[in-house]
């Protein structure tokens, strides 16, 4: 039987039916597509979209503004290129530093792998730290597995990933000539894609804060009215030139009302400050003060007891049930909401980082670094008890 030509051009023009969503990238060196998953990565993919397209807020790290309605990627630089590894964006400042002012959750549970080359995925800093930074691989590099979120695949253009990954880089990685990203369009093909609502997955949410400002004891202090399980993102300048970001992270259980004293005495001052309301599935504590930490690592088992606020003593750390050594400082570096680090001194071990991602209020994934002679990498899981 014929089948009618008008028949066949109709099946040609029909769009996919699980439907599909395009990232096309502009830039220096030319054009590519991404198809990105939004059904195994919904959080990661809408996360992208919504900064692409500048229907999401975040912090500019240069200066500690809160931009709204601008687009993300647009006229940034691929920062980090290692030949016949990866392709790296995603960093407003150029150097790989910073990010949208807020971490997501890893979506790594999601049955896909590093089988392929040509995939984009999440760049972050241990579990859990995701922003804005992403990368494109140009081989199979499997030992990434379980640790960075994949969100979807070049889908034409490889030509153009293969030769951004040729430029000459310098020794920190860094293309010696920028590589430019001149604009990122999502676009939508059927109806499934069309469906999927981006604004509604569960994401951290960025707002400008309005503090008052006093001088009780010579210094400037920040009066703000917080909400709680939110971050405050407070940037420093004496000239609007020069800034210096601090974050300060509240749970639940404090008043909503907050005074910071910033230290500063200076009347010429200036301060920008926003606030990061995190969803009710971010467990992160914002101390590990009276909490008793036991992290599973590189097949050890290391237990930190910290005693209770204004005791005497830190607490201590121990390794697979030998002498506790007292420690000396704990000092909570970072909290954004899913994920905290800390670094411990302690007089019978060297000076540990960890980098905790929170997957429920008492369990997670751990990363860190123990500074011996020779630093070495530590990963894990990890359990907090009251």
């Amino acid at each position: 039987m014929r089948v009618p030509l008008s028949f066949c051009l109709l099946i040609l023009a029909s769009p996919p039916l699980r439907g599909q969503i395009y990232s096309d990238f502009t830039t220096s060196l030319g054009n590519f597509t991404v198809e990105l998953d939004y059904t195994n990565s919904p959080r990661t993919v809408a996360n992208f979209i919504t900064l692409a397209e500048g229907s999401r807020n975040w912090v500019d790290s240069a200066n500690g503004a809160v931009r709204t309605n601008t687009p993300y990627y647009d006229g940034i630089v691929f920062h980090r290129v290692i030949a016949g590894f990866v392709n790296q964006a995603g960093s407003q400042n150029g150097i790989g530093t910073d990010g949208p002012g807020y971490a997501f959750p890893d979506e790594v549970s999601n049955g896909l792998t590093f089988s392929s080359p040509y995939l984009i995925a999440m760049a972050n800093s241990g579990p859990n730290t995701n922003g804005s930074q992403f990368f494109i691989t140009v081989d199979t590099p499997t030992s990434l597995d379980g640790v960075h979120t994949i969100f979807g695949s070049v889908s034409s253009g490889t030509s153009v990933i293969d030769a951004i990954n040729a430029v000459t880089t310098d020794d920190d990685d860094k293309p010696v000539t920028d590589v430019t990203i001149n604009s990122v369009t999502i676009r939508r093909v059927g109806a499934a894609a069309i469906a999927f609502d981006a604004s509604s997955q569960i994401l951290p949410a960025v707002q400008g804060a309005n503090p008052t400002i006093s001088f009780p004891t010579g210094t400037a202090t920040l009066n703000i009215s917080q909400a709680p399980r939110s971050s405050l993102s407070i940037y420093a300048s004496p000239d609007l030139l020069t800034w210096t970001p601090e974050i300060r992270y509240l749970d639940t259980t404090r008043s909503t009302q907050n005074s910071f004293d910033t230290g500063i005495s200076e009347a010429r001052h200036f301060f920008a400050t926003s606030s990061i309301t995190w969803p009710t599935d971010a467990h992160a504590p914002d101390t590990y003060l009276g909490r008793n930490l036991t992290l599973i690592v590189n097949g050890s088992t290391l237990v930190l007891d910290a005693n209770p606020p204004g005791s005497s003593t830190i607490g201590t750390l121990s390794l697979d049930g030998g002498t506790p050594s007292t420690v000396t400082e704990l000092r909570h570096e970072t909290t954004q909401g899913y994920g905290s680090t800390i670094l411990v001194f302690s007089e019978g071990f060297v000076p540990i980082r960890f980098n905790l991602g929170y997957d429920s209020t008492s369990t997670g994934r751990v990363t860190g670094t123990a500074f011996a002679t020779n630093p070495f990498s530590l990963t894990g899981t990890f359990t907090l008890a009251p």
